[in-house]
């Protein structure tokens, strides 16, 4: 994993270099740039799949910097980094795409928290990517045609054809999933025993097929519904949180800014904020 981190200041390029054990985390290339420019230059030739970047810099800020990499290589992970808290540049955060925005100081647990995250992010997305350039439409395809054929989303999974095809597993799975994670007594434990297979299997065929866990993707459904019932409707938060599936609304607050970065009640902001901009 190749990680640029942009900075103007030596001092803190220097301590960015100390601050945690990179190669321990994943990273066997740990690069920085002091410019946008060189910043740029190297990510042309050696092309990082994460780049952290301060906002504020002398040439020309992160934001900038981030529109580029996101109009050059938009798989790429980006983590912006500030001394201040704005929410004109969390809501300029959001809108680019990045993956997260970060106050300084930073703390070394938290970095590589957030750095390990990153590298599960540019897993996910290269395997999501590489589904869709399969000419034989790979698994995600065999899903989306089973869920569009209108195949029953619960067969008797008991038969031998479940236990030795670990694909129609998956598939049926990922099925499940969708269809039942705003129900918040939807538990990974009940899917297993829906498909008569242990946790352990499931999750070793999921991460397989799916590039991630059956966790993460069903916190992803949640998140993503959430954010569009934020945008779109006039539901309060409990009612959202409820909808998608989580029964505290104070755990579903600290779950979305985990995942988003800002507050759901931040992101409703924004969303109004650039709606009422638009002609």
């Amino acid at each position: 994993m190749k990680i640029l981190f942009v900075d103007d200041e030596k001092i803190v390029r220097e301590g960015m270099k100390t601050m945690i054990d990179w190669q321990a985390i994943g990273c066997d290339d740990f690069m920085t740039a002091s410019t946008v420019t060189d910043a740029v230059s190297i990510i042309h030739r050696y092309h990082p799949e994460i780049v952290i970047t301060d906002i504020c810099m002398q040439q020309t800020t992160g934001i900038e910097l981030a529109k580029m990499i996101k109009q050059r290589l938009p798989d790429t992970v980006i983590i912006l980094l500030s001394a201040y808290d704005s929410f004109e540049y969390a809501r300029e955060a959001i809108e680019i795409g990045v993956v997260k925005y970060l106050l300084k100081p930073l703390f070394p647990k938290e970095l590589e928290t957030v750095i390990r995250e990153a590298c599960e992010e540019v897993k996910k997305r290269a395997y999501l990517r590489q589904l869709l350039l399969e000419k034989n439409a790979g698994f995600q395809a065999r899903v989306e045609n089973n869920v569009s054929a209108g195949n029953d989303l619960y067969p008797d999974t008991r038969g031998e054809s479940f236990r030795t095809d670990p694909e129609k597993l998956a598939i049926q799975a990922v099925n499940f999933i969708k269809k039942n994670f705003c129900d918040e007594s939807f538990t990974i434990n009940k899917l297993a025993v829906t498909l008569h297979i242990s946790r352990g299997y499931l999750a070793k065929i999921f991460k397989r097929y799916c590039g991630q866990s059956t966790i993460e993707y069903l916190n992803d459904l949640r998140i993503n519904k959430a954010k569009e019932l934020l945008g779109s409707s006039k539901m309060t938060q409990s009612q959202i949180a409820e909808c998608v599936g989580y029964a505290n609304v104070y755990y579903f607050n600290a779950q979305f800014k985990k995942a988003i970065g800002i507050t759901p009640g931040d992101y409703r902001k924004i969303k109004n904020i650039n709606r009422n901009e638009k002609p």
